[in-house]
């Protein structure tokens, strides 16, 4: 049954590996172009292109998961076999050393018998040497001379019941024990053999988990790959305006490092009033100050200290706020870009969920408010604030 899974496992993923050959080839043909000569919409399609790759090859990654556990249930399986048959085997042993005391202990009694039975013929003998006359003379009493014989005789009858036993016996241990080298045989030869299979899964299974390993590398690369296209699609995006605050409150605070309102500020630290952060322990004319803020201020709650813009979407569920893939009105947006990443508030969602509106600080300039128009599948995933 196992060979058979792991058949259709082989062919899953050999038609997932056809499929992800297929893609890589249809994204090499951008390979040689710049990122200025390829067009938004060609960046879109090798994203897409990628997002199946990526699919395909967490197919093949979960179906190799799958199979490396049977094999390590089968391996565990194999494990209990073999240390039941060594169980058995030492049981078996146990039994032998047992018959091997039993035969040495009938040879001594067969001994011990011929012995008794040869000194009853030689009396036997000795008696019947001499004639009728001379043996009765000899003892003290006619009624004693056939005392003698009829012990004698009853004696030899005796010896020889009582070694015919022994025989009997000693060929009974001798078959028990021949059954149970036998028995020892089959199980060395049973526990060898589950050896050998153990030893063919395992090697198996390192063989899988080796195929399962290269997939999930590569499709960290082709995540990355796909993550420099959002990057591209970003600094693509339409901005609609950089004018104005959005009605942040803190958008006066001045830069830490020159003490102006505007410009560059490459630290991102803003001072106001003599603080750094905002209500929630955010950074002032950050991009997560502003949407902590622009969450508030619908009248929903919104979390302290959820790290970085490009670690909302891991905080949120750890925090248990629902998050996702699908853009909605007031969700977070989040991007994973650059070091720190960066967050962006959903005002709209444009032509049935394809594109979307946001909101945001310190984007297209430092500590600047923008808006801008894109693909709503550019950010890496969606805060739903409750």
């Amino acid at each position: 049954m196992l060979h058979i899974a792991i058949h259709k496992h082989y062919k899953k993923i050999i038609l997932i590996a056809a499929i992800i050959l297929f893609a890589v080839s249809s994204i090499a043909a951008f390979a040689n172009q710049s990122a200025g000569a390829v067009t938004s919409d060609e960046l879109r399609t090798r994203a897409k292109a990628l997002e199946d790759q990526i699919k395909a090859n967490n197919e093949a990654a979960a179906a190799l998961a799958n199979e490396a556990d049977a094999l390590k249930r089968k391996i565990g399986e194999l494990d209990a076999e073999i240390g039941s048959v060594n169980a058995q085997i030492e049981l078996t042993s146990v039994r032998l050393k047992e018959l091997e005391i039993k035969l040495d202990e009938a040879q001594k009694e067969l001994d011990r018998q011929k012995e008794l039975l040869r000194a009853s013929v030689v009396a036997l003998y000795k008696k019947g040497g001499a004639s009728g006359v001379e043996l009765i003379v000899g003892s003290d009493s006619f009624t004693s001379y056939f005392n003698e014989q009829t012990y004698l005789e009853r004696l030899k009858a005796g010896v020889q019941d009582s070694t015919e036993k022994v025989i009997a016996l000693k060929q009974q241990i001798q078959a028990q024990k021949e059954e149970q080298k036998a028995l020892l045989e089959q199980q060395k030869a049973q526990k060898d053999s589950l050896a050998a299979t153990k030893s063919e899964r395992q090697q198996i299974l390192a063989d899988t988990q080796g195929r399962e390993t290269a997939y999930r590398e590569r499709t960290k690369q082709l995540v990355a790959e796909q993550r420099k296209i959002f990057e591209e699609l970003l600094l693509r995006s339409r901005v609609v305006t950089s004018v104005g605050s959005g009605g942040y409150p803190w958008s006066g605070a001045a830069c830490a490092v020159t003490g102006n309102v505007n410009g560059d500020c490459w630290d991102y630290e803003w001072i106001y009033n003599g603080g750094r952060l905002d209500p929630w322990g955010y950074y002032y004319r950050n991009c997560t100050s502003y949407v902590a803020w622009r969450v508030a201020s619908t009248g929903r709650d919104m979390y302290r200290q959820m790290g970085n813009g490009g670690q909302w979407v891991n905080s949120a569920r750890a925090k248990g706020i629902p998050t996702g893939n699908s853009p909605r009105v007031g969700a977070a947006a989040v991007f994973s870009i650059g070091y720190y990443g960066h967050v962006a508030y959903v005002e709209e969602v444009l032509d049935g969920g394809s594109k979307i509106r946001i909101s945001e600080y310190n984007f297209v300039q430092d500590g600047i408010y923008s808006e801008r128009i894109m693909s709503s599948s550019v950010p890496s995933g969606y805060v739903y604030f409750e």
